[in-house]
């Protein structure tokens, strides 16, 4: 999508470069520690669907390298929209993201666990990590850009339902007093759908290579 076209634009030797130098910082922490010594000997597949972008984090040694994805089957996938990942920074909660289909994880057993917990410990970190890297005022660039496009996109969505509220009173499809109680009675139902969706699909099998 359009949203992706400045991440389309950069090299992937240069994002290869950001997300490793992070993640090594991140990986300081005990906690990450643990999760990257479980994750020892696998490889992760991180997509961002929408730029295109796929990379693979090798783990070794309690060190990770990241590299553009190769043509191998990986130990488990991380997989969402450029938008997905922003709500990731902003600080949603990733089991929520998952739940509602906007990241999706999955691979074999052994790998998911330290994976959800790293992904924990790198949302927990990331600023502090790009800043020492890269210096302050990068980490604030990413982190303003990720507010940014979270921010831009909800603005479009609100009007986008003011749009179809005054579509469907002006039809006389739905009585405006009505209309916010039945919305949000939508919306709800369509988060259930996610929940379940993600709950199906964590009971399938991993896809063999």
């Amino acid at each position: 999508s359009w949203l992706a076209m400045p991440l389309r634009l950069m090299p992937e030797a240069v994002v290869c470069v950001v997300v490793e130098s992070a993640l090594l910082w991140v990986l300081r922490a005990p906690k990450a520690q643990e999760a990257a010594d479980r994750l020892h000997g696998n490889v992760v597949r991180v997509h961002v669907t929408d730029a295109g972008l796929a990379l693979d984090l090798t783990f070794e040694d309690l060190k990770v390298r990241v590299r553009p994805a190769g043509g191998g089957a990986p130990h488990a996938e991380v997989e969402g929209d450029l938008l997905s990942y922003a709500r990731l920074l902003i600080g949603d909660d990733p089991d929520e993201l998952v739940m509602r289909r906007r990241l999706r994880l999955r691979g074999e057993g052994e790998a998911m666990v330290p994976l959800k917990a790293l992904l924990a410990q790198a949302q927990a970190h990331w600023e502090e990590a790009l800043a020492a890297a890269f210096g302050p005022w990068f980490a604030r660039r990413v982190r303003e850009a990720a507010r940014g496009l979270v921010g831009g996109v909800e603005a479009l969505e609100a009007r986008a339902r003011k749009a179809i509220a005054d579509a469907a009173v002006a039809v006389g499809a739905v009585p405006r007093r009505e209309f916010e109680p039945w919305q949000a009675g939508v919306e709800q139902l369509v988060r259930e759908l996610a929940r379940l969706e993600a709950r199906i699909a964590a009971l399938e099998p991993p896809k063999s290579a």
